[in-house]
């Protein structure tokens, strides 16, 4: 994986954990890192492992592959071939779609983050 995919992943896991608003400790907890290794995991003092990838898939959720899909853009743009091909299994039609980018993840929150203040004011009036 190329250097600038892991600094994309670690930063999207970076706005995912802290979206969910979790303590950070907890967080560490539930992936099963000790205290201060997930911000060592996150700024690549510590390598980030697939286990890490696969708790924090738990934590949020998400499928695994969602996470590496959005978070390593490059590698899936420069990929020549898919698992199926090497499986010799039919790939999902074109049009479906089988990932989301980072960008895209970006402008949801955002929109739900709106929504929800929204309803949030309109509870108070």
């Amino acid at each position: 994986m190329a250097q600038n995919d892991l600094d994309t992943l670690r930063s999207l896991l970076r706005q995912l954990l802290t979206a969910t608003r979790i303590p950070v400790r907890e967080i560490e907890r539930r992936i099963g890192v000790g205290h201060g290794n997930f911000y060592a995991i996150l700024d690549g003092s510590l390598d980030l492992r697939v286990h890490h990838l696969l708790a924090i898939a738990r934590l949020l959720e998400v499928p695994p592959g969602e996470l590496l899909a959005a978070g390593c853009p490059r590698s899936n743009e420069s990929a020549k071939h898919h698992v199926d091909d090497w499986l010799g299994r039919p790939r999902p039609q074109s049009g479906t779609p089988t990932a989301v980018s980072a960008e895209m993840v970006e402008i949801i929150r955002t929109a739900v983050r709106e929504e929800v203040a929204g309803q949030i004011r309109g509870r108070r009036s």
